[in-house]
């Protein structure tokens, strides 16, 4: 899978405005069966600690790891800044949930 950029970047933040982490919109390009395929998706790439924009000093950024939005797994991610607790979740794109209700449907002629 090659997936290039278009230039459309959103910090993704807690509830407090701490950076957990960047979304990232991408077009990709893939070969399936010989066939190749162009759409776009969106990542994101999660920082192991999040950023806190008013701390007196830069946080180094170290990503934990990144997920795509056609992942059909959600999952929640707590803000690693002290006394902030808050958690985000982040959950399949709506093209991977009509993608897998089409799936299921189509299984059950």
């Amino acid at each position: 899978m090659d997936g290039i950029s278009d230039g459309k970047i959103k910090q993704w933040k807690c509830g407090k405005g701490h950076v957990l982490g960047v979304v990232v919109r991408e077009k990709v390009k893939t070969e399936i069966e010989g066939v190749t395929v162009k759409y776009h998706t969106t990542k994101l790439v999660i920082y192991r600690l999040a950023i806190d924009p008013e701390a007196e000093s830069a946080a180094q950024v170290d990503a934990a790891g990144t997920l795509y939005g056609r992942m059909l797994l959600g999952f929640s991610w707590k803000c690693s800044v002290p006394s902030c607790g808050c958690v985000r979740d982040w959950n399949p794109d709506d093209e991977a949930l009509d993608w897998l209700k089409k799936r299921f449907e189509g299984s059950k002629e």
